[in-house]
């Protein structure tokens, strides 16, 4: 199979936007990779980049820089995905949660191998799936960020997915994407117990840990 690499023409305009440059050029690049990452299935051509396939001689694999903003305009056609093209085909859509599911949880498995704003945009389009699924094609997406409040390596991650998926289904938010923005919100009014309780849980558990005691008597110095 041949392997993937990304379209030159992008690259150049990934480079033209990291490097000075008069503003005709910044505007010639800006509006390339606009056009490019809002045409259907842009997406599926920059997977190798949110999964780590990119092969060693890989011009992304030896420059961090255009890594991190080729991850970064991968991620932003990701979004343009669910904005523009949402709904799509099932095989479609299961590959595209399963490339950002992955992308969320492997900071967990791996640790930071990626720039922790990669991963914040990350779990961002998460809450956004759950958003555009949620109750109707994903039941359970709720109770799932909820249970990573109950594990304690997971509960960082499920904190801040939580707070994704109040900000992204929160109906006066400014960014409005569905029509059905505000009846998801409404939609969640029942769950509000099972979500306190699970904050509540979460809270007490950190209180009580061994981690959360010495850090009272030994802080770290420069802990933010």
């Amino acid at each position: 199979r041949k392997m993937a690499s990304m379209n030159p023409s992008v690259l150049h305009a990934l480079r033209v936007l990291l490097s000075p440059t008069s503003e005709e050029q910044m505007r010639a690049a800006t509006q390339l990779l606009i056009a490019e990452r809002s045409r259907p299935g842009a997406w599926k051509t920059l997977r190798y980049i949110v999964t780590l396939q990119m092969p060693e001689h890989d011009v992304l694999a030896q420059d961090s820089s255009l890594r991190e903003a080729a991850t970064w305009f991968a991620l932003s056609s990701y979004e343009a995905a669910l904005c523009l093209h949402w709904p799509m085909q099932a095989e479609d859509s299961a590959m595209l949660k399963e490339d950002l599911y992955g992308l969320a949880m492997e900071q967990l498995h791996d640790g930071r191998r990626r720039p922790k704003n990669t991963y914040r945009k990350c779990e961002q389009l998460v809450a956004r799936i759950g958003r555009l699924e949620w109750p109707h094609g994903d039941s359970t997406f709720i109770q799932n960020v909820l249970s990573l409040l109950a594990d304690s390596e997971r509960r960082p991650l499920g904190g801040r997915l939580l707070r994704a998926v109040a900000e992204e289904f929160d109906p006066s938010a400014p960014l409005t994407f569905s029509d059905s923005k505000e009846s998801t919100a409404t939609a969640l009014i029942p769950l509000w117990p099972a979500v306190w309780s699970a904050i509540s849980e979460a809270l007490g558990a950190e209180i009580a840990s061994p981690a959360s005691a010495a850090d009272e008597v030994h802080p770290t110095a420069g802990d933010s």
